[in-house]
């Protein structure tokens, strides 16, 4: 029986993964790359930042400065509080969930909860936002979903996580939880998860009828 869901943030809650990618073209712009947001959203969605950074600088053969990811950072959060929003559906959907919830993200924790502030969605999870950062494990290792599970008070069977990434279903059958792929763009067709949705708007009916009552 699912008793509890696991939420990845970028992607998945708030659209903040095309703003993440500008902000990091708008950088690379300053090393005279011209690079397309999009094409940095398809390549790095869910991966952790110093990964990234690391396959661009052997890519373009070149070495960031010691600031370049404060700076990037700093840039997120400036765009952050223009621009970002909750996917549509997904206020509807998490006031509908009566199960107990949580947020588990690769981002840091300053990050997560300028999203889940900036787009009123921490009353939804309060205290209940873990970062990769926080417990040194980043999808799609297992070790995150896992000690969310624990900290939320519950066995991984019991858990179910939603997300947008290929690491982060990844990490969620490593770590024994069923899924569900928030795919609008139906860009993982091939992707391995207990269930998929286009939009947010389905999320709440469908959590609400996997367990017989």
């Amino acid at each position: 029986m699912i008793k509890c869901v696991i939420f990845d943030c970028d992607g998945t809650l708030v659209d903040s993964e095309n703003i993440g990618s500008q902000a990091l073209a708008i950088k690379l712009a300053d090393y005279g790359i011209c690079a397309e947001a999009f094409k940095l959203t398809e390549q790095n969605r869910g991966a952790k930042l110093v990964d990234v950074l690391n396959r661009l600088q052997r890519e373009y053969r070149l070495k960031f400065a010691a600031t370049f990811a404060v700076e990037y950072r700093q840039l997120v959060a400036e765009l952050f509080k223009e621009k970002l929003c909750a996917f549509d559906g997904v206020v509807s959907s998490l006031e509908q969930i009566t199960l107990a919830k949580c947020v588990a993200s690769n981002a840091p924790e300053q990050q997560l909860q300028l999203a889940l502030s900036v787009t009123k969605l921490t009353e939804f999870f309060k205290e209940n936002v873990y970062s990769a950062y926080s417990v040194n494990s980043w999808k799609p290792e297992p070790g995150l979903f896992l000690h969310s599970a624990a900290a939320m008070g519950f066995d991984p069977a019991q858990c179910i996580v939603i997300e947008d990434s290929p690491v982060g279903i990844a990490a969620a059958n490593a770590a024994g939880m069923q899924s569900v792929l928030f795919d609008p763009e139906g860009v993982y067709r091939h992707l391995s998860s207990h269930y998929r949705i286009a939009h947010m708007s389905q999320l709440g009916a469908l959590l609400n009828g996997l367990n017989p009552c």
